[in-house]
């Protein structure tokens, strides 16, 4: 609407008027309207009009010719004729009531009443009964009430055709009249100004179907313009608002300029001063971009309780720094989790290398140790992403690189990166590209020591089920059983959190239970999992350890999962 400009001329159609026409137009049996034809009047001929003027009287040379001149009354005498005829003898006169002979007052008066005379009044009839038949034939057109389209001109248009038909009717009585008295001489009333005014009418309509009828034939032409029409309405109605609004607009739009002159003001400073930081940063030793890295880090990690900075201008040495606290101490004021942080954090800045080192453009193998052993669950992700971006992604700087973790979700966690971009190719396509640059390996312990093996993206998801098999199979080996159980709530723990297995152990109804003892000797230590791992075999009883088992998940909460997991690989 705003791209609309304001009408300078009073507009052709209201929104009412567009809305009929559209009606029409959109009508699937609107079709063109017919022309209505001129009313026409025949006028009469030039012997006829000196006829009507004409002084019609009887013959000059009857005896009765003198006295009807005199009388004036030969009109009269010749309507009375017909009386003389139908006398009996002996007869009467109809004019003066007088004894007469018929025959001889017959021949007289018909020899007043010439030939010629007669002819002249059967003209004067010719002339009546046309002028009636013009009058009978010129009929209203019923267009002007029945079409919507032309409903404007109805009123009018009757007026104007009674005024005629009134005007007519005159004419005829006059002749009429002649007809009577053919002694008399007429003139008709002239017609022109009311069939001229009736005519205008029907051209005004007749115009206005034409329109109609182009608009149809160029139905989509005219739908455009109907349009156009519709919202020069609409602006005009708004203009108010729209004029308020582009004058907000407009000053909206200087304040505008105004701030963006500012914002690149204020950028090319920054600019400047980033120049200058950089330049400045060229004079500054790798190990202050080391402190600016982890400290970074710490704040992505959630980690804004303490920080590192330089301990010696000319060393290259950290210290770790509380707010509100003394410098002394604070890293065992630290928690393991947090210890374990900022151990990894350095890690990293260790293995990228120093600027001036003579190794620092050499390639690299990096062995990371269950870096997450420590970590709340939280932070499970953090360091996987961490992983990935420092090390995954930078195989130009590391020559290799070894992740060893028995920790299923953080293995998850990191596997599936490289893996995602090329999931949909085939198996053994997958395995190939694969095999560039990755490979999982699973580490097997024993009584004959550690062993390594391959093992494929897709058997990560299935150990956790695998792990529970074991445990609902009764008949297997019972240190196998027991790993198991270890390895389950290790995962399903370290992925929900380790606090809660801790609060099950202190719970009352595990405490006092002195049946769950070894069961909790067992998944209490310290070693990471293996297939031996418990010394004294007699200890094991499958149905204390399984009864101890149930209870963990009943006290943390997870029944439900404890029952859903509890069916697998029965009756396989």
């Amino acid at each position: 609407m705003l791209g609309i400009s304001k009408s300078t001329t009073p507009l052709l159609k209201t929104i009412e008027d567009i809305k009929e026409e559209l009606q029409v137009l959109l009508d699937k049996n609107a079709t063109n309207i017919e022309n209505i034809s001129n009313v026409q009047i025949y006028n009469l001929t030039e012997d006829e009009i000196v006829l009507l003027k004409k002084e019609i009287t009887g013959s000059k040379n009857s005896t009765f010719s003198t006295l009807l001149d005199k009388l004036q009354n030969s009109d009269w005498v010749n309507s009375g004729l017909k009386y003389v005829e139908k006398q009996t003898e002996p007869a009467q006169c109809p004019f003066c009531q007088q004894k007469i002979d018929k025959q001889h007052l017959l021949d007289e008066l018909k020899s007043c009443f010439n030939k010629s005379y007669e002819q002249d009044k059967l003209k004067l009839q010719h002339i009546y009964d046309n002028y009636r038949r013009q009058i009978d034939s010129i009929s209203i057109d019923t267009s002007f009430e029945q079409n919507n389209l032309l409903k404007e001109f109805s009123s009018k248009y009757e007026s104007a055709f009674e005024k005629l038909k009134s005007s007519l009717n005159r004419n005829l009585d006059i002749i009429k009249d002649k007809i009577s008295t053919p002694s008399k001489q007429i003139t008709l009333n002239p017609l022109i100004t009311e069939l001229t005014s009736l005519n205008e009418i029907i051209k005004l309509a007749n115009d206005k179907i034409n329109d109609f009828n182009k608009k149809i034939d160029q139905k989509d032409l005219t739908l455009k313009e109907l349009k156009k029409l519709f919202w020069e309405n609409i602006r005009l109605k708004y203009d108010v608002i729209i004029t308020n609004y582009q004058e907000e607009e407009s000053s909206f739009d200087k304040e505008q300029k105004n701030f963006d002159s500012e914002i690149l003001r204020i950028k090319m400073e920054i600019d400047k001063q980033v120049n200058i930081i950089t330049e400045q940063s060229k004079l500054v030793s790798n190990i202050d971009e080391a402190v600016i890295s982890i400290n970074n880090r710490l704040i992505e990690l959630g980690i804004d309780s303490f920080k590192i900075e330089k301990y010696d201008k000319d060393k290259a040495e950290y210290k770790l720094v509380r707010s509100e606290e003394s410098e002394d101490n604070i890293f065992e004021s630290l928690s393991e989790g947090e210890k374990m942080i900022i151990s990894f954090l350095y890690f990293i800045e260790e293995c990228r290398g120093k600027d001036d080192s003579k190794t620092a453009d050499k390639k690299k193998i990096v062995v990371i140790d269950d870096p997450i052993s420590s970590l709340s669950h939280i932070y499970v992700f953090n360091i996987g992403t961490l992983i990935k971006s420092e090390f995954f992604t930078s195989s130009k700087v590391y020559e290799q690189i070894f992740v060893l973790t028995h920790n299923l979700y953080f293995f998850y966690e990191l596997a599936k990166a490289p893996y995602r971009d090329i999931k949909r190719l085939k198996d053994e396509e997958q395995e190939k590209e694969h095999k560039k640059e990755f490979n999982l390996f699973r580490i097997i312990k024993s009584t004959k020591g550690s062993s390594i093996t391959t093992m494929k993206y897709s058997e990560i998801q299935n150990d956790y089920q695998m792990y529970w098999s074991v445990v609902n199979d009764k008949n297997s080996k019972p240190a196998l059983i027991a790993n198991c159980m270890r390895n389950i709530i290790d995962y399903f723990f370290g992925f929900i959190e380790n606090n809660a297995l801790s609060g099950v152990f202190q719970k009352k109804e595990f405490k006092d239970n002195i049946n769950y003892q070894a069961f909790y000797r067992y998944i209490n230590r310290e070693s990471h999992s293996d297939n031996v791992n418990i010394y004294d075999m007699k200890e094991f009883d499958y149905d204390s350890f399984q009864e101890a088992f149930h209870e963990v998940f009943i006290l943390a909460g997870y029944e439900e999962h404890y029952n859903k997991m509890s069916k697998i690989g029965i009756n396989d």
